[in-house]
């Protein structure tokens, strides 16, 4: 990368093109609107035009694969990858609230990874309501359960925990699927933000081959409060927000 281009901190996000080979192209710290984007991606493509011809480049087809863009560890055979989704609420007929196009349009994506045995604990023993292991349930309220919707924002602290309850029930089984559901409530609350809400999902569970076939938590509550880089200045609630966990494709390939 050119000095100057990211500069010292937290982060590197922004918007880059470069070569196989880390040859920079072209690119912009931070975030970058629809236009700006655009220039940056023709500016890469014409340095990369130039580059071609004085290294004598040749073309090559494009291969026939979808890279993996998830993030986080591979994923052992029996886990779960799960992508979370978070993103404002509907306040009465304000559909999509915000100031601009940018804040209406916002969502965020990150991800998280339960490990076999905890893929295991979503799944019901029987038609008796069960708690999920109490350190599970913590780590996801903690970890997913964040208002990075309109930016960026760390994960919650342990004394941040207010309560978490988390459970899972049997309420089908049809040959070797099993279907259990998941209820629960959080409520989080730090020095300057909140998040209270409930949990409602369903995990489908293979017993034949002892993987989860199908798994979906969403979280919807009311958040509160601000960070310094997860855009809230301007909103600080409470305000509706929702978080989407569901299991990603590229658990089905492990």
């Amino acid at each position: 990368m050119p000095r100057g281009l990211i500069p010292n901190g937290p982060t590197v996000q922004g918007v880059y093109c470069l070569m196989p080979d880390g040859t920079h192209l072209s690119g912009f710290f931070a975030w970058a609107h629809k236009d700006r984007t655009e220039r940056i991606i023709q500016q890469g493509w014409e340095n990369y035009l130039a580059i071609a011809k004085q290294r004598n480049i040749q073309a090559k087809p494009i291969p026939d694969t979808r890279p993996d863009f998830t993030g986080g560890k591979t994923i052992e055979p029996g886990g779960v990858k799960l992508q979370v989704t978070s993103r404002d609420l509907p306040r009465g007929n304000d559909t999509k609230p915000g100031r601009n196009h940018a804040e209406r349009s916002a969502y965020n994506i990150n991800w998280f990874d339960l490990s076999p045995r905890e893929a295991r604990a979503f799944v019901a023993e029987n038609n008796q309501r069960q708690a999920i292991p109490a350190k599970l349930a913590q780590g996801l309220a903690l970890r997913t359960l964040r208002d990075n919707v309109r930016g960026q924002v760390s994960d919650w602290r342990q004394n941040d925990l207010r309560k978490t309850e988390l459970f899972t029930q049997r309420i089908n089984q049809q040959d070797n699927l099993i279907t259990s559901s998941i209820t629960g409530q959080v409520h989080l609350g730090g020095a300057n933000r909140s998040f209270v809400g409930e949990l409602r999902g369903r995990v489908v569970f293979d017993a034949s081959t002892q993987r989860v076939k199908s798994f979906e938590l969403i979280a919807v509550g009311q958040r509160t409060g601000r960070t310094q880089f997860n855009g809230r200045q301007h909103d600080l609630g409470p305000a509706p927000m929702g978080v989407a966990l569901t299991m990603h494709p590229v658990t089905a390939s492990k």
